[in-house]
């Protein structure tokens, strides 16, 4: 077979020549379809090919298997034919002459299929939205002579119009609810721009659909629907006829002028432009098949081999423990990394030990992964989903960058494009929902070489996009982070957890009985029960101080999925992702509310603060800088960041994480040493995770 070179033409150069190649070549070794070995004509499973390398006549079938499906455009004036490409410039039907047996019968047997195409969307919103039709096996009879029925198909790639552009696919099983069609979608289909596309359904139920971008091919949507999808093809019935570009109507006998005569009619559900390659598989191309190495993989341990006569020193069992402790699993003594390592130690060279270990991929996968996570959840737990805020940690420590910009910083760490094939539609899969980092994690992608830095934080605007957020504080702005501390309450709890999370002290721990309470916001009841002695011994200590920050946050709201920043979000009542409840407009109206319960309370009109948190014991604690107030979260995360309390909490959780313990009170100096080095070291987390693996405290030397 011969293809043409599409690279060139679109940023997916080495996955197009890849997939092509694939193509043209087959595997190393013959596979078999249905038990039986290919022909070269069936090669990787192909039915149908279809390279549009014609200028007049039928558009060929040049996949070699079996009988050559061609097919007849009605309206040959509505194409172009030119360049290896069909361009279809006004509604047509391309259809097969009669019913498409071979990829029928073939794909029954398997209970496979993949549809591929590359293509260019002409549309960029048609006059009538329907969902329109790429590519359709089908073939539509209604019972009336005046009427065309929409119910009967085996499977259709198209795209709809009506929820923001996206690709639409549908795949009929017998275990579908009620014999229908199992539905998958996707987006964006983009405008005058080439994709490439895979529908593809396994024997198991899985039905992906596959959409190109800028960078390669990616994972869009992933429909799994257990009990539903797990049938077979039997339904599939065998009159359907393979047509492009529109959906295919019989006219009902009743409406012929010649009863004995087929005729086709359209339902107005038309798709223009530019076809370069069509193909049809009976088996379902692997994410392997597609992606590459940017495909999901499973984590596979090498089993390693004594050799002979190497000696086990004491310094490679040592290295073993500390293995263990920084990468997360345990290992063979005879692992290579573990003998390199013992050799170090042997020269009393513990860091460059350490070093090697925190050069492994579960060092990131299994150790930063869980340290991050303890940090993203209110309850400290390791069973927390990935996220922007650990993907952040995780990013920030194998980048060895300065790890206070994980409060003052305006970047995410992203799944790699080009690594990862995920989905990653910056309002769908990240702002408006955590998709993109769940199907990292769902992928079992390695987390130090799938992620990327993004610099520019992303919020909603209110109006079904993105902007760039005005007021960024590193993963203090992140989307787990609010949805965490930001959701419902007044903002309290963001600053709570701030200080919990990222200085290692609670509320119970700052809390201030002699600072003015000037602050405290109007909800808080200064007679509760009547009684003022009550508010001033038992709220005032924590409001006073807590409340002089919390207006740092003053400006947003997580709600409704998304976060919401007061000054650009529509003002509403905020029941919707669209509008945000304010009060007065560009502040969250939690900020103010229950105004009646103290009328003389603090009013938030603006996003400014003053640290309270500065007296006595909290003063040698948390040793600020010289930043002790402001306005909004940028410039509180810079305070934090400024703090002494940071890198000794650093050093208290990566104590935790790596030692599996509670540091003691006899250890506080060893972590107030591994906290002066963290700061010596430019805040590199990876050097502190070094720095308290080999400390004599976590490995019990």
């Amino acid at each position: 077979m011969r293809h043409k070179d599409l690279s060139p033409k679109c940023a997916v150069g080495r996955l197009a020549a890849s997939i092509l190649a694939l193509l043209a070549t087959g595997p190393a070794t013959g596979l078999t379809l249905n038990g039986q070995e290919e022909t070269p004509g069936q090669r990787n499973g192909i039915v149908a090919l279809y390279e549009f390398n014609e200028t007049t006549g039928p558009v060929l079938d040049t996949s070699g298997n079996g009988t050559p499906l061609n097919l007849t455009i009605d309206n040959p004036g509505a194409v172009i034919r030119s360049g290896g490409a069909l361009d279809i410039e006004s509604p047509t039907l391309i259809h097969s002459g009669g019913p498409a047996t071979k990829i029928i019968s073939q794909c029954k047997a398997s209970n496979e299929m993949t549809l591929e195409l590359w293509l260019e969307n002409n549309h960029n919103r048609p006059a009538r939205p329907k969902p329109v039709r790429i590519v359709t096996l089908s073939n539509k009879q209604s019972d009336q002579a005046d009427q065309l029925s929409s119910t009967n198909r085996n499977f259709f790639l198209g795209q709809d119009y009506d929820d923001n552009n996206k690709f639409r696919a549908l795949v009929r099983t017998s275990n579908s609810r009620d014999g229908a069609d199992v539905l998958t979608e996707a987006g964006v289909s983009q405008f005058k721009k080439l994709q490439h596309i895979y529908l593809t359904r396994s024997r198991d139920g899985v039905i992906r659909l596959y959409v190109s971008d800028e960078y390669g091919t990616s994972i869009l949507r992933n429909t799994f629907l257990e009990n539903e999808s797990r049938g077979t093809f039997a339904n599939w019935s065998d009159s359907m006829i393979l047509g492009i570009g529109n959906e295919i109507s019989y006219q009902h006998p009743a409406a012929r002028q010649d009863p004995d005569e087929t005729q086709f009619t359209t339902e107005e559900r038309a798709w223009m432009g530019k076809i370069h390659l069509m193909a049809v598989y009976c088996r379902a191309l692997s994410p392997k098949d597609i992606n590459g190495d940017a495909a999901p993989g499973n984590k596979v341990y090498p089993a390693y081999k004594p050799i002979p006569g190497d000696p086990i020193t004491e310094g490679r069992k040592k290295a073993m423990l500390l293995y263990k402790r920084l990468v997360g699993v345990s290992t063979s003594i005879d692992n290579p990394t573990v003998r390199e390592m013992g050799q170090r130690i042997d020269a009393n060279d513990w860091l460059g030990a350490a070093d090697l270990a925190t050069q492994q991929s579960d060092f990131y996968n299994i150790t930063v992964r869980d340290f991050a996570g303890r940090m993203s959840t209110r309850d400290e737990t390791v069973n927390a989903p990935l996220s922007d805020f650990v993907a952040t940690i995780i990013g920030v420590t194998r980048d060895d960058l300065n790890a206070k910009q994980l409060m003052t910083g305006n970047f995410t760490y992203q799944g790699d494009p080009t690594k990862a094939a995920v989905v990653r539609d910056v309002l769908n899969d990240m702002v408006t929902s955590n998709n993109h980092y769940n199907a990292l994690e769902d992928g079992n992608f390695d987390l130090k070489v799938a992620l990327r830095k993004v610099d520019g934080q992303k919020i909603y605007n209110g109006a079904g996009g993105v902007v760039d957020n005005p007021d960024p504080a590193g993963i203090l702005t992140s989307r787990a982070f609010l949805e965490a501390h930001a959701t419902a309450g007044t903002n309290r709890r963001i600053i709570q957890y701030s200080f919990k999370i990222f200085l290692c002290n609670d509320i119970d721990g700052w809390a201030d009985g002699k600072m003015s309470d000037n602050w405290v916001g109007r909800d808080v009841d200064r007679f509760p029960g009547g009684d003022h002695a009550q508010y001033a011994t038992k709220c005032a200590a924590c409001h006073s101080v807590m409340d002089s920050i919390r207006n740092a946050f003053a400006r947003y709201d997580f709600s409704n999925g998304v976060i919401k920043y007061g000054p650009i979000m529509p003002d509403g009542d905020g029941d919707d992702i669209n509008s945000m409840d304010e009060n007065p407009s560009g502040i969250s109206a939690k900020m103010n509310r229950n105004e009646d319960t103290f009328p003389g309370g603090k009013v938030s009109t603006d996003d400014k603060w003053v640290n309270y948190i500065n007296n006595g014991s909290n003063k040698v604690y948390f040793g600020w800088g010289s930043k002790m107030s402001g306005a909004g979260a940028s410039e509180l995360g810079q305070m934090l960041s400024e703090s002494k309390a940071f890198p000794l909490c650093m050093a208290r959780r990566i104590f935790r994480s790596v030692c599996k313990r509670e540091p003691v009170i006899y250890e506080e100096d060893m972590l107030k040493n591994a906290a002066n080095d963290f700061e010596t070291a430019n805040f590199s987390l990876r050097e502190l995770f070094k720095r308290i693996a080999v400390s004599k405290e976590c490995l019990g030397q």
